[in-house]
């Protein structure tokens, strides 16, 4: 037979590239004809249309016969089509602007509406125009955008006034309008307003910038500056009923005049009464200067002088007195100063002259001349404190007295206490005579006699000392008549002497003060050997000083002698000093203590006694000082330490009221028993034979000894135990001694592991028939009865029963009243605890009601 083998078919599928949107022709072409097509797209033509969103590949696979079928793929990319913007501008009248087209894809081309062909172009629109670009890329659809540019027109400003003319000094406002309302301005003086305000000292030009819409236009002015006139009058000063002229004079001529008196020329003659000021108004160029003279009127001024009465050989002042002040005088004797000294012999007329700013006035002072009469007076002699009269004669009489003492009679009474001139001033017509007489005063002497302070049983002298010697002596207790007497009073005493000198007398006295001579007493004193002793004096009067044996000179002295020792006192007071007293202070010695204890180291607890073995006798307490705080009364006591450490041990006795104290450090030490401590693993048995490790965890232990409960012992630091019959568990001791032979125990019992056992029905029948009438679950081992919970819940889970004890079930009923539900399902949860461990064991399920 022939075997015809035909080639095996081929297929070749084209790919394309397309814009976003567009539908493109795939074709399969294969090498043999007369086959069939199966696209990917489940088309079975030859040639398929499509138009993917994204890059795409599309596979055909072509048959022919018993050939294998061939395949072959076709990709179709898929370009976005392009967009492009255009920026849009804003531009003033006159002025071009770029517009320039982004795409989103380079590589196209560009084709403006205007004819351009690159993606920029400029223009310069004279009214608002839109430009539209046409971006073309591949065969994708060519994207449009368009850019506006809004022409602004260029707008106009003014100045008004257009021109301005001023004088230096003035100011003058100037204001820009803009054709077109809304914009801002912008002044070469930096203010922003339309009107401004300005005051050149120069001829200046003023520019103003308008902006509206961000288009700019100018204008200026220029304000033309005159210089000021500068105008000046004179000022004059006349007297009461003058006349004068005033001048104006300008700094620049041909103007014009105006005075406030009305006056229109240049000077002007007036005669005011008063002070007067006038004005005048100078014009020129339509500007006005104004300037002030004034004039002073000085009146003539008045002038007053006294006319004094004087008494011959006597002088007087005559004084002149202007008004206003400030002028200058001249006197009809040629003096030239406002008051003048005169001393005429008879009356006499003075006339004086007063100028002032150059006006005069006149007046006339009259002196009179009286004759001056002679007054004497005689002098007497007083001692002091005694009076006196003295007696004025006058050469004329009718005249009137007036004494330095303001009397005012010819005869005065007067007690001066030292020597003394009096004067009268006899006066007669206005004239006054001064006559004198001397009141000499002998002073009565003065005499002093100081007190004098005697103990009792002493002599005391008394002195009389004056101020003043050559006098005579009285005593008024004794016929003495010198000045000291000697005198012994019993108690205190007064003395008095009389002292005279010149006629003059003086008594004085003074006391002779008698002291009682004082006691004082001091107590013994008893004190143990390194005491200080407090030793007291008492006197039999307080107030006094002291003066002990020891230098000290208080009440009361502090003293800390080694052996018994005696110290005396002096007490004075007064001056007077009394009897020594002495005291004894007894020194006793202190006790030295012994003790010893029955045992000095130990575990806690530790009792120990203690006991005072000290030589000295008769103790009437003895104190234990225990470290820890703690004390105990007694010779021989005892005291039981529970806490580790060493412990210092005071012993504390009073022997004849002095105390003894001995103390030895680290007396009794005590060790805190070893703390036994292990863990098991297990920590319960789970098989009847089981091997458990020891983990030991004591503290301060050296040695153990492990009974395992079941007869076997062990000595190992973490022995390993194997157990059997573990039904019942098992009780291990550890028994820890330390090095000192201290003990402590730890008991763990292993307890056996007992899973819960229950059993739950899935179905109960409360039909009243006695059986299986009851839905509760059955506990056989492994559950904690005061840890127990069922709920029953319906289909809408709704709690229809509840229970906490596990022997009370659910009979099938509802609510308070009892009423039996429904058959079918209800689902229940049932918690409970296990009696070994805290483990929470929750059972959820279905029961059945059948009934």
């Amino acid at each position: 037979g022939t075997v015809t083998v035909n080639p095996a078919p081929t297929v070749t599928v084209n790919s394309e590239t397309i814009c976003s949107g567009a539908t493109i022709t795939l074709t399969a072409t294969p090498t043999q004809l007369g086959g069939t097509y199966a696209w990917s797209t489940g088309s079975t033509n030859a040639t398929i249309s499509v138009n993917p969103t994204s890059n795409t590949s599309y596979s055909v696979t072509y048959t022919l016969g018993a050939c294998t079928p061939a395949t072959a793929s076709g990709t179709v990319t898929v370009n976005p089509a392009p967009t492009v913007t255009v920026n849009s501008e804003t531009i003033c009248s006159g002025a071009s602007t770029t517009l320039t087209a982004t795409p989103s894809q380079a590589g196209g081309t560009y084709l403006w509406s205007q004819g351009g062909t690159t993606n920029s172009i400029t223009v310069s629109p004279t009214a608002t125009t839109t430009y539209t670009v046409t971006y073309s890329l591949g065969a994708c659809t060519p994207a449009i955008a368009s850019g506006t540019v809004t022409v602004n027109p260029a707008p106009s400003v003014t100045i008004n006034p257009s021109s301005v003319s001023i004088t230096n000094g003035q100011s003058t406002n100037l204001t820009a309008s803009g054709i077109a309302a809304g914009g801002t301005y912008s002044w070469s003086t930096t203010a922003s307003l339309s009107s401004v305000s300005v005051s050149p000292t120069t001829t200046t030009t003023y520019t103003v910038t308008y902006n509206l819409n961000g288009c700019l236009t100018t204008a200026s002015v220029t304000v033309t500056v005159n210089p000021a006139v500068v105008l000046t009058v004179n000022s004059t000063t006349i007297c009461s009923g003058q006349s004068t002229t005033l001048t104006a004079n300008p700094s620049i001529a041909n103007g014009t005049y105006l005075w406030s008196n009305g006056g229109t020329g240049q000077t002007i003659t007036v005669s005011p009464t008063g002070n007067t000021p006038y004005t005048v108004t100078y014009s020129l160029n339509g500007n006005q200067t104004t300037a002030i003279g004034t004039v002073i009127v000085n009146p003539t001024p008045p002038v007053t002088v006294n006319s004094p009465t004087i008494c011959s050989g006597t002088s007087s002042l005559i004084t002149a007195s202007g008004n206003p002040t400030g002028g200058s005088y001249l006197w009809s004797t040629g003096a030239t100063t406002a008051a003048i000294t005169v001393n005429p012999s008879v009356s006499t007329n003075y006339t004086v002259s007063y100028t002032l700013n150059g006006c005069i006035g006149t007046q006339t002072s009259n002196v009179t001349v009286n004759t001056t009469p002679v007054v004497t007076v005689a002098g007497t002699t007083i001692c002091a404190g005694q009076s006196s009269t003295l007696i004025a004669t006058p050469s004329a009489l009718g005249g009137i007295y007036l004494w330095n003492n303001s009397q005012q009679t010819n005869l005065i009474t007067v007690n001066p206490i030292t020597t003394t001139s009096y004067s009268v001033m006899y006066t007669l017509n206005g004239c006054n005579s001064i006559g004198t007489g001397i009141v000499t005063v002998n002073p009565i002497p003065t005499v002093t006699i100081s007190n004098t302070t005697i103990c009792a049983g002493e002599v005391a002298t008394i002195t009389a000392t004056p101020n003043l010697t050559g006098g005579s002596y009285t005593w008024a207790n004794s016929s003495s008549t010198t000045g000291s007497i000697t005198v012994n009073p019993t108690n205190t005493t007064n003395y008095s002497v009389t002292y005279t000198l010149n006629g003059c007398s003086n008594t004085a006295s003074g006391n002779v003060i008698v002291n009682i001579v004082p006691a004082v007493s001091v107590t013994n004193v008893t004190i143990c050997q390194g005491q200080p002793a407090s030793i007291t004096a008492t006197p039999s009067i307080i107030g006094g000083t002291y003066a002990w044996s020891t230098g000290e000179t208080t009440s009361n002295i502090q003293v800390s002698p080694n052996a018994t020792s005696t110290y005396s006192v002096q007490y004075g007071l007064n001056g007077c000093t009394s009897a020594i007293a002495t005291s004894t202070v007894t020194v006793n010695t202190i006790p030295i203590l012994s003790f010893n204890a029955d045992q000095l180291s130990g575990c806690a607890p530790l009792s120990v006694n203690f006991t005072n073995t000290s030589a000295t006798s008769g103790a009437s307490t003895s104190v234990w000082s225990i470290g820890n705080g703690t004390q105990v009364n007694g010779n021989s006591v005892n005291y039981v330490f529970t806490s580790g450490g060493c412990y210092d041990v005071t012993l504390t006795s009073t022997v004849g009221g002095c105390i003894g104290t001995s103390t030895i450090q680290n007396f009794i030490c005590v060790e805190n028993p070893p703390v036994a401590l292990f863990q098991t693993n297990p920590i319960e048995f789970n098989n009847s034979t089981e091997t458990v490790n020891f983990y030991n965890n004591s503290i301060g232990g050296t040695s153990y000894i492990w009974d395992f409960g079941d007869g076997v012992t062990s000595t190992d630091m973490n022995p390993q135990h194997i157990f059997t019959n573990t039904e019942a568990g098992a009780t291990i001791t550890l028994t820890t001694t330390s090095s000192n032979g201290c003990i402590d125990m730890y008991t763990i019992y292993i307890d056996v592991n007992s899973d819960p056992i229950f059993y739950i029905p899935n179905t109960f029948t409360p039909d009243g028939d006695g059986y299986n009438q009851v839905f509760k679950p059955i506990f056989y081992s492994g559950y904690d009865l005061y840890n127990f919970n069922m709920k029953i819940f319906n289909r809408w889970g709704e709690i229809v029963f509840e229970t906490f004890d596990a022997n009370v079930g659910w009979d099938g009923s509802y609510g308070t009243e009892g009423r039996g539900v429904q058959n079918g399902t209800y689902t229940y949860k049932i918690v409970f605890k296990s009696p070994k461990k805290d483990d929470r064991i929750v059972v959820n399920g279905h029961v059945n009601i059948i009934r």
